[in-house]
């Protein structure tokens, strides 16, 4: 046991700041300076207490002057070997950062005190003494020839000033509650703060592992390509520059927004940073009303006052995942976190992973509205876990409200005589005679209160001029004809639609039919050139207008006079009220409505891109057409909810062939949840599912089972397609081999090898009766199987021939944007890794981490597979911190994404095995209550190791 000499300090002078006895390091003083102001906050003065923590000089001391205490004797044997792993860690500390033992003294004096005043509780506080030696750093004394570095003695400082704030701690504890034994609350309290301590130092241990092992990896150049792999998983760190303060608020102040104090008052209770409610916590607030009733409009009031509180507003429409993603792709394009020409970093998905990172790192204090949210899983995603935030929900339902909210505010219509006073304040006339008056009371009383149907009544009675009794008498003659249209809600006497009619019935005929054509997009933004696109096969004489410019912005201009839409000058975009468009579809007759969905349909038909039935090395991948595909995609998602709920009779082909298209996409930016449900859907228009248009849809079914590690279901897929195909292609067309190639596939993941060589066989056949050179797709395949089946060899032979067909070196592979070339890389490094190569695996797997970065953004199930595998690599190689850190990541980068929880409970698992002390169990239960959410799943739950490893694909390409 080290032992080290401790001058005492002098007794007339306070232990403040610049008179501590101890004064080496700037660092060490603020950390022994955070000691004494946690012993001042608990009553103690720095000269009080000196006498007591700075005269012992070594643990043997420490042992010799508590071995009097009652109750130490049985304990002795413990406390020896947790003195001596407190006294190896000081004194590499103390080494590693040119120290001399003083260090340590800090600690010795204050153990003395905690046992002494806490022998009520004698073994309690041994087993805490017990619980903070375990879960300190692995960094022992031959690690002392390392060169220190800033991350490293920021860590070990952390460490330590983590140790000596949780002595200070106890001894105030102690002190100031001599009867805690008899309290069992306070016990209990003290024991939740130990824990937190305790959670503090396996966080900063695990940093000076990591540190450490990252250090002696410098020195071995194999290593370069997994350090910097691992440096990039940092995605996002409190010190990144970012563009602050950053508020993306789609409206400013509203000058028509009044008689909310009550309901301002009681977000700014919940919400406001300094409001003293949950000031440590997350605070999160819900509104839920009717749609209409403002609550958007509250919240953007809100937002827009308070804009000196928060470093960081976001206003998030999420109604769907995709709107959602998209709203935080433009936060985080405003906040800076996203790299200007990196195509992979402007993915929304990826934009979202960058935007949480930043709101758990930053330390910075925001606002995130998630509006209109109908699924609250959708906002999971995004969902932050610092305390510096605050997050407000709108919804029309209770039951969402409920569900991330504590807090719930029921916004309601207006009562009576405040819709009264809107509609003075809104249009400006107050009444000349009774009848007026009664006119302008039966129309508040029509209008239910409502603030958005008295902002849209007042602003059409300003235009036409109308008094009170005008309008009520031509409002009364529509609003007949409208309730004969649908149901009311139960809240009110009228649909929302009668609030716009008499404006819509008096449209010009072009502004008309945009507005019918508009209420088939999605209302947030349409772009102008999906409306004017000359390349739609568009006939109907009434449209003509949308092939004139002059026309077309005539008809944008009749809407924007009535406010019925909202255009940017900017982004050249279109957006109305989604209650707008509510209104005006149910304006339609069903022929009117399959009209206008089917010119919808031709429309964005025309503007979608179309590979995804394209042959070739690259298989129709659209990787190349991205950006387009995502404009379009809500715009293909509202149609699929017309038909669901309207049952529309489209002409289902066409129809079809779009939502395959954009499922393919989905399923090609690694969203096979949401893909999947595409392609069932298009499945069940009623085409024929064996015919050319169904068959290359039910293929990729089978390649969205895959990526959802759902082989079985891969192989059905699989054994469809080739049946349907067998009706109109030759048993030897290269069609068939294609989809050999895919059983071939499926069966491998199954662990099928046989199988897989059967089918394998059979394309590698047809391939060579015809084109010999077309069966790249069939090599890779057999390197995948070869490798399954234990033959790393003949698995680089067939991957290099794969290459070798598409006229490409290892090097071209490792820079093309093609993302399933990023596969090929992976697949090479575990040949390697089989092989016995393992330097080389680790770098190649590694590299594959930073390509698939690069191709697919900074995390996903393909960034996580190849984090994983380095993972694995490091732990066989003793490294055991580093692939903790990467499993760790892994498990945070999955938090909310349906896409990875196979990857989530994998790593969960794997860490579980490996786990630290008493995490080993916890780790277990949270991977099984993670599979337990997987559906579908195929693999046994078993509590495996190989039955974690089914849940996610065996090869991801």
């Amino acid at each position: 046991m080290q032992v080290y000499s401790q001058p005492k300090p002098d007794p007339t002078q306070d232990s403040d700041s610049s008179q501590m006895p101890y004064r080496h390091g700037k660092i060490w003083q603020n950390a022994i300076q955070r000691y004494y102001e946690e012993l001042e906050k608990g009553g103690y003065r720095g000269k009080a207490i000196d006498k007591d923590i700075w005269n012992v000089k070594d643990p043997v001391e420490l042992l010799d002057q508590i071995k009097s205490l009652p109750s130490s004797e049985r304990w002795m044997t413990d406390l020896k070997k947790i003195l001596l792993t407190l006294s190896d860690f000081a004194a590499v500390t103390a080494l590693a950062l040119g120290m001399d033992g003083r260090v340590a003294a800090v600690i010795w004096g204050s153990i003395r005190l905690v046992l002494n005043l806490g022998q009520p509780v004698f073994p309690e506080v041994v087993k805490m003494l017990k619980d903070l030696e375990i879960t300190l750093p692995k960094y022992r004394k031959f690690e002392q020839q390392l060169p220190m570095t800033p991350a490293l003695e920021d860590a070990l400082c952390d460490v330590y000033t983590d140790i000596i704030l949780f002595c200070a701690q106890a001894i105030t504890f102690f002190r100031n509650n001599p009867n805690f034994a008899r309290s069992t609350h306070i016990w209990s309290h003290f024991n939740q703060e130990f824990l937190k301590t305790i959670s503090n130092l396996q966080h900063h241990s695990r940093r000076v592992d990591e540190e450490v092992e990252i250090i002696r990896m410098t020195r071995e150049s194999e290593s370069v390509e997994t350090l910097q792999a691992i440096a990039g998983m940092n995605i996002m760190s409190p010190s990144t520059t970012v563009n602050l303060p950053c508020h993306v608020i789609p409206y400013g102040l509203n000058p028509q927004f009044f008689h909310r104090s009550t309901e301002v008052a009681q977000i700014r209770r919940a919400l406001d940073p300094d409001s003293g409610e949950d000031g440590n916590e997350l605070r999160v607030l819900a509104i839920h009303g009717l749609g209409g009733v403002g609550k958007t409009q509250l919240a953007l009031h809100y937002a827009n006052t308070s804009l000196d509180l928060f470093d960081a507003i976001a206003f998030i429409p999420s109604e769907t995942r995709i709107k959602l993603s998209q709203a935080v792709a433009v936060f985080a394009n405003k906040l800076g976190l996203i790299q200007d020409g990196n195509d992979a970093e402007r993915d929304d998905m990826q934009a979202i992973f960058k935007v949480k990172d930043w709101l758990n790192t930053s330390g910075r204090r925001f606002l995130l509205i998630f509006d209109n949210v109908e699924e609250i899983d959708i906002v999971l995603s995004v969902w932050p876990s610092s305390k510096k935030g605050s997050i407000l929900i709108l919804t029309r339902s209770s039951s969402i409200a409920a569900k991330r909210a504590a807090k719930i505010l029921h916004l309601t219509s207006f009562p009576p005589e405040i819709g009264l006073e809107a509609l003075h304040a809104l249009t400006g006339l107050h009444e000349e005679d009774e009848s007026e008056t009664k006119a302008a009371v039966e129309i508040c009383h029509l209008l239910s209160g409502l603030p958005l149907a008295l902002v849209q009544i007042s602003q059409f009675i300003r235009e036409r001029g109308y008094n009170y009794e005008e309008f009520l008498k031509l409002y009364e003659k529509s609003a007949a004809r409208i309730l004969s249209r649908g149901e009311a809600p139960p809240e009110y006497n009228h649909t929302l639609s009668t609030v716009w009619e008499i404006s819509i019935a008096n449209l010009p005929p072009d502004a008309r039919a945009l507005q019918n054509l508009l209420a088939f997009f999605d209302s947030d933004s349409v772009a102008e050139r999906l409306l004017t696109n000359t390349r739609a096969p568009l006939t109907d004489d009434f449209l003509h207008f949308l092939s004139d410019e002059l026309d077309f912005g005539d008809a944008v201009g009749s809407l924007l006079k009535l406010s019925l839409l909202n255009r940017s000058s900017s982004q050249k975009t279109l957006s109305l009220h989604r209650l707008v468009q509510t209104a005006i579809f149910c304006r339609l007759s069903n022929k009117e409505a399959t009209s206008f969905f089917n010119i919808t349909v031709q429309l964005l038909s025309s503007s979608f891109p179309n590979t995804w039935r394209e042959k070739g090395h690259q298989q129709g991948h659209g990787w190349q057409t991205w950006e387009t595909c995502k404009e379009i995609l809500p715009h293909v998602q509202r149609l699929i909810e017309l038909a669901k709920k309207h049952k529309l009779e489209a002409n289902s082909t066409e129809f079809a062939e779009l939502i395959f298209r954009a499922g393919t996409y989905l399923w090609e930016i690694e969203q096979p949840t949401i893909a999947l449900s595409f392609f069932n859907f298009g499945l069940s228009l009623g085409i024929d599912r064996s015919g050319p248009m169904c068959n290359p849809a039910i293929r990729l079914l089978g390649h969205v089972a895959l990526d959802l590690s759902r082989p079985k279901a891969a192989v059905e897929a699989y054994q469809e397609t080739l049946l349907a195909r067998l009706k109109h292609s030759s048993p030897d067309s290269p069609a068939i081999a294609d989809v050999y190639d895919s059983i071939a596939c499926a069966y491998t993941e199954i662990g099928d090898v046989v199988k897989a060589f059967e089918y394998l066989d059979k394309a590698k056949d047809i391939h060579f009766s015809n084109d010999p050179n077309s069966m790249a797709r069939t090599s890779a395949i057999y390197a995948m199987t070869y490798l399954r089946a234990g033959q790393p060899d003949q698995a680089l032979k067939a991957l290099q021939k794969c290459w070798e067909l598409q006229g490409l070196t290892e090097e071209q592979i490792a820079v093309s944007r093609y993302p399933k070339h990023s596969g090929d890389i992976v697949l090479l490094a575990r040949i390697y890794h089989a092989q016995g190569n393992t330097e080389a695996a680790l770098q190649l797997a590694s590299k594959s981490i930073t390509i698939r970065k690069g191709v697919l953004g900074s995390k996903g199930p393909r960034v996580a597979d190849s984090m994983f595998l380095v993972a694995s690599i490091l732990r066989e190689g003793g490294k055991q911190a580093l692939a903790t850190k990467l499993l760790r990541d892994i498990i945070d980068m999955s938090e909310g994404m349906v896409e990875m929880r196979g990857h989530m409970a994998r790593a969960l698992w794997t860490l579980g095995m490996t786990g630290e002390n008493g995490e080993v169990e916890e780790l277990k239960q949270k991977a099984k209550e993670v599979r337990h959410t997987i559906q579908g799943r195929e693999a046994e739950d078993e509590d495996t190791d190989e039955a974690f490893s089914k849940l996610v694909g065996w090869m991801l390409w």
